[in-house]
């Protein structure tokens, strides 16, 4: 009965500890995954197809896809441009990628030494069309230049008496060494070297002597009657350019002689000498100005440039002679330095293809894309010149959010980031990858010497997980089969045991046999006499005790020596005891095992990393997730505060609506002028250079007008002029001018004929009966515009208009100029002008209408002229301006938020997150500004990707759909403040408001609050059972191989064995065979006296009870 209980409990005991340690395990098993579900969250992947429930075998792998990263070759990189190709270029050179950008400087003497020289040849003499008469003397050209030579005499009967007014030019087509196209002028610089000799002799003569009158100029003492002067005799000197086709036609200086041939400055005797003489353009910007329009209005290299002389004889007698004997253009100089223009939005790359990363099928998740590359520059960028040019990276010609300024370039190599760019978002898992690094000019700039961007040691790295179809993993259902399985097996044994196994084995056989007895076939259990029971009882009991005995008999005693051999044998096996070792240590170790196996192989647990060094002390961590962004919405302006850089006047803020308002302030204004005769504001200036009035002039409301009789002798140049300063509506140092028209209506009469009756002179003109006249120039009136500073300090003619037929007699007399509508050169002339007016004071410029009258002595006896009206009916002016936005203007939305604080624990920031919405009111001006964008800052420090204007739509849209990863910017040991800007990054007009908005601005922060902990005592305490629990194994492994290995009496007679040895009478005493039979039997039958009927008295009734009678005579026997 023992052993059955013993053998029963075993059998329990195993399958309860069985069942314990799968349970267990289970647990922790689960509890692991539920970790590392938590920690490894961001290895989770999206795999494309839906309703995915296999199970996928993962392999992680990593690969450099730049082969030739260090550019010891060409091989696998390919450069690309886009833009002006002339701007930039790509070599590989000295193991490193070359990005150059092409800037020049030139300096080009383009005129230069003698005219006609070796140095300046194929000048050609033409007509000034204003003046188609030439010199009468000749013209020609030496080795001292371009000359001419003129001689005008009033006499009668002569054939030059004239030619009072005379002009010759000489044109030379200058071609510059390169197309101007691409090129921008800086400086220019032009000289006309010239001199002069003129008769200067003291009065008018008679007579025979008339050939011995001089040149009279201001001052001089005139002897004889009739002496007129009004400006005298002189010769102007002037400078033209023009493009090939001469429409586009400019005076760029001139120079007139105010005292050559005054009397008493003679030299050798009767002329006067101008000296060599330089001359110049007065103004370099007029200069420059002028050279743009003529190279612009043609081929961009060839143009025109006229060199002229004109002569201006008075009559200031009646038998005036005038005499320029020797006139020179000796040299011109015209210089010119240019710089190479780079253009905005020009670009190189180098890119380098590659394969697609996964070759090997399954399905591809990139977990990480890095960019690194190092980058240098072999001078310091010019970034007062192109602020905004950067370098570029895309893939598949996606760009990256972060960029890198040129500016940020230095001579010495360094990493283009530390870390390297993370373009795991927009590499590709299953297209070919095309890595590009390219610069990109963003600026228009000029730009006067080469700069080489090189990069070298160029390295993508890409680590990728390859899922496969894999075997489903069958430990955790091997694991729940075995407890099921436990589970099943222990709650039939409860069922079995509760209704078999509680009962003793010959109790089992009676109930069984009991069950047999209402069957009708007899049953096949049979009840055991008494007597073979208690001999098997007995037997079994002799055994036992028959190695624990002293035994007369020598078949008995090795019948006991043979099973005692046996018993020692089995109890020597150890397998018994490794098992229940083994099955400890499972139920120990297989729970801590299940717990430290991960489900990925990538997976390391995270590590409690604190800022102090060498703390020994326990920390707790706490994570915590805040949004930081004080009133989110804008609902009011609390908590929020802008900031203005550059232009106020640019750029405004307000918050409306809920939202938080940019307004970048553009405008567009127009202003026209309509004046006429009864305008007011107009007044009649005098002639700046002394010339008289015609006889009548006035305003009224026909217009400006003026009208004269020329007889014979009187002053023949007249001019009137009136003068009104205008003023613009605002002030235009913040305006640009973008178009301006001006149209100016005029018309004339004039009495044609006779010629010697009052009629005006032209060429082809005759008297009375066909006698030819001699004309030079003719009689003519100029009408003209002025715009001008209000000072005067800068004047321009807008526009000018010399009559021509007006006073013609053949065929027909022209006595009438119809209305005539005259206006400038081009636009950008008339712009150009105002622009230079307006730079004094920005608001104020001044027009000054006019009419020049010339009345020639045209060499016939009772000459005159007259004009009959000369009239400027009316003019209009429009100019239409827009507003000018500064560069580098910028206005912040900020906020300021609260330090990081937890009871002034350590803070550790794991993730920050700033979300927000923008839109625009309207399409951005990308095309005048495409460099403008939204900055980031935290705490004034720069977030490195940027959001370009040209990207906003006109509703609203995150800025980001997975936020701005800030975490590096954000501080813990002081408040965080937030501040969202749009820059001005180009100089433009705008000619509307645009507003550009933002809302729903997020600040997520998450970051863990390190806690010192108290003591832990739990694992302490675990540590301390687990070591009991050693030691407890240990002693009874110990005890058992020296002690209870053996049975009970093996060991007592053992102990007694040692005890033979000792002086003292032993204590342990040899039961003998009767006493221990009698011991024995009395434990078996008060095991199984219950099961019996009636109550045991004596030993001898229950020995006949179980054994009959009989047999218990024989075992007294």
């Amino acid at each position: 009965m023992k052993n059955y209980l013993s053998r029963k409990n075993k059998i329990l005991s195993l399958i309860v500890i069985l069942n314990v340690s799968i349970v267990i395990s289970l647990f922790f098993f689960n509890q692991n995954n539920s970790l590392l579900d938590e920690s490894n969250q961001a290895l989770n992947i999206n795999l494309s197809q839906e309703d995915f429930t296999e199970e996928w075998f993962k392999e992680s792998l990593e690969t450099q896809l730049i082969i030739n990263s260090e550019f010891d070759n060409n091989i696998g990189w390919i450069s690309e441009f886009d833009g002006d190709m002339s701007d930039v270029d790509t070599n590989i050179v000295g193991g490193g990628a070359n990005y150059k950008v092409i800037g020049e400087t030139y300096s080009s003497t383009l005129i230069s030494g003698t005219l006609n020289s070796t140095t300046s040849q194929d000048w050609y003499n033409t007509t000034n069309p204003e003046i188609p008469v030439y010199p009468t003397q000749g013209h020609g050209s030496d080795e001292s230049g371009v000359y001419a030579s003129h001689l005008w005499a009033e006499q009668a009967g002569t054939t030059v008496n004239a030619y009072q007014k005379t002009s010759i030019q000489w044109e030379k087509v200058i071609t510059t060494p390169l197309n101007m196209s691409d090129y921008t002028i800086t400086s220019a610089s032009l000289s006309v070297l010239v001199n002069a000799t003129a008769k200067a002799y003291v009065g008018c003569g008679t007579g025979d002597v008339w050939h011995w009158e001089g040149v009279e100029v201001e001052g001089d003492d005139v002897a004889g009657v009739g002496y007129e002067f009004t400006e005298g005799d002189y010769i102007k000197y002037y400078v033209r350019l023009a493009n090939l086709d001469k429409n586009v036609n400019y005076k760029i200086t001139d120079y007139q002689t105010t005292t050559l041939g005054q009397d008493g400055a003679q030299v050798n005797g009767s002329y006067d000498f101008l000296n060599d003489t330089i001359f110049v353009a007065d103004n370099m910007n007029d200069l420059i100005f002028y050279l743009n329009q003529v190279l612009e209005n043609g081929d961009y290299q060839n143009f025109i440039i006229i060199l002229g002389m004109e002569f201006n004889c008075e009559d200031n007698c009646s038998t005036d002679l005038d005499e320029f004997p020797e006139v020179y253009i000796k040299a011109c100089n015209l210089t010119i330095s240019y710089v190479k223009n780079i253009n905005q939005l020009t670009s190189m790359s180098w890119k380098y293809p590659t394969a697609r990363i996964n070759t090997k099928g399954g399905i591809i998740d990139i977990t990480q894309s890095k960019l690194f590359f190092e980058y240098r520059i072999d001078k310091t960028w010019p970034v007062s010149l192109s602020p905004n040019s950067e370098f570029r990276i895309l893939i598949n010609d996606q760009e990256y959010s972060e960029n890198i300024k040129l500016s940020e370039a230095e001579t010495n190599p360094k990493q283009a980031k530390e870390g390297g760019f993370d373009l795991t978002s927009i590499t590709p898992e299953n297209y070919d990858i095309n890595l590009t690094i390219q610069i990109f000019i963003a600026d228009e700039f000029n730009l006067g010497e080469n700069y080489t961007i090189t990069i070298d040691n160029v390295s993508l790295h890409v680590s990728y997980d390859l899922f496969f179809l894999a075997q489903r993993d069958i430990t955790f259902l091997i694991l729940l089969i075995s407890a099921l399985i436990a589970s099943a097996l222990l709650f039939v044994y409860l069922i079995y045991y509760r209704r078999v196994l509680r009962f003793p084995k010959q109790v089992r056989k009676v109930r069984k046999f009991g069950k047999t007895l209402r069957k009708e076939n007899p049953p096949n259990v049979s009840i055991t006499t008494r007597k073979d029971l208690f001999d098997k009882k007995y037997s079994k009991i002799a055994k036992r005790t028959s190695t624990k005995t002293k035994s007369t008999s020598t078949v008995k005693i090795k019948e006991v020596k043979g099973n005692l051999k046996d018993k020692v044998e089995k109890l020597k096996s150890t397998k018994a005891l490794f098992f229940i070792i083994f099955l400890l240590m499972g139920l120990i170790f297989i729970p801590l095992i299940v717990i430290y196996i991960p489900n990925d192989s990538n997976y390391s647990p995270d590590l409690l990393t604190l800022s102090q060094e060498g703390s020994t002390d326990t920390y707790t961590r706490r994570s915590v997730t805040r949004q930081w962004i004080d009133n989110t919405n804008f609902d009011i302006a609390e908590n929020w505060t802008f900031m203005l850089d550059g232009d106020l006047s640019d750029i405004q803020a307000e918050i409306n609506n809920g939202t938080a308002n940019y307004i970048i302030n553009g405008d567009i204004g127009s202003q026209t002028f309509i004046e006429n005769g009864i305008s007011s504001g107009w007044t009649q200036i005098t002639d700046p250079e002394g010339l008289p009035p015609p006889d009548t002039y006035g305003m009224d409301e026909r217009g400006w007008y003026a009208s004269h009789f020329w007889p014979d002798n009187d002053p023949q140049s007249l001019r009137v002029q009136w003068q009104k300063n205008f003023t613009m509506n605002l002030n235009m140092s913040d305006y640009v001018i973008t178009s301006a028209s001006l149209n100016c209506w005029i018309n004339g009469t004039a009495q044609a004929s006779p010629v010697n009756g009052g009629g005006i002179d032209r060429p082809g003109d005759t008297l009375d009966g066909g006698t030819t006249v001699q004309i030079a120039t003719g009689d003519f009136a100029r009408f003209f515009l002025i715009i001008s500073d209000a000072n005067k300090n800068r004047e321009f003619v807008a526009t000018q208009y010399q009559t021509d037929d007006l006073g013609r007699d053949d065929p027909v007399p022209i006595t009438q100029l119809n209305d005539t509508l005259i206006g400038p050169v081009n636009e950008e002339t008339l712009i150009f002008y105002l622009e230079q007016a307006l730079q004094y004071d920005h608001q104020n410029f001044a027009i000054t209408l006019g009419t020049y009258i010339w009345c020639e002595d045209s060499g016939h006896p009772g000459d005159s002229d007259n004009w009959q009206l000369l009239l400027i009916k009316n003019f209009n002016m429009s100019i239409t301006y827009q507003k000018k936005i500064n560069q580098f203007s910028s206005l912040a939305w900020n906020n300021f938020g609260d330090k990081i604080e937890e009871n002034n624990y350590t803070i550790e920031v794991k993730d920050a997150k700033l979300f927000f919405d923008y839109k625009i009111n309207q399409t951005w001006v990308n095309s005048l500004s495409p460099n403008s964008r939204f900055k980031i800052f935290i705490n004034d420090v720069e977030f490195n990707e940027t959001i370009r204007l040209s990207e906003l739509e006109t509703w609203l849209k995150e800025a980001r759909e997975d936020g701005f990863s800030v975490t590096n910017l954000i501080p813990n040991d002081k408040g965080i403040n937030v501040s969202i800007q749009v820059y001005i990054a180009d100089k433009f007009i705008l000619d509307r408001d645009i507003m550009i908005s933002i809302d729903n601005v997020v600040l997520w922060i998450s970051y863990d609050v390190i806690i010192p902990s108290e003591p832990n005592f739990i694992f302490l305490i675990f540590f301390i059972i687990a070591a009991i629990g050693a030691a407890a194994l240990t002693t009874y492994i110990i005890l058992y191989q020296t002690i209870l290995k053996y049975p009970v009496q093996v060991r007592k007679v053992r102990k007694y064995r040692k005890t033979l040895g000792n002086i003292n009478q032993p204590s342990v005493q040899i039961s003998t065979r009767e006493s221990s039979f009698a011991k024995i039997y009395q434990d078996e039958m008060g095991k199984t006296s219950k099961f019996l009927k009636g109550t045991p008295r004596d030993g001898k009734l229950i020995q006949e009870k179980l054994l009959g009678q009989d047999q218990g005579k024989m075992i007294e026997k």
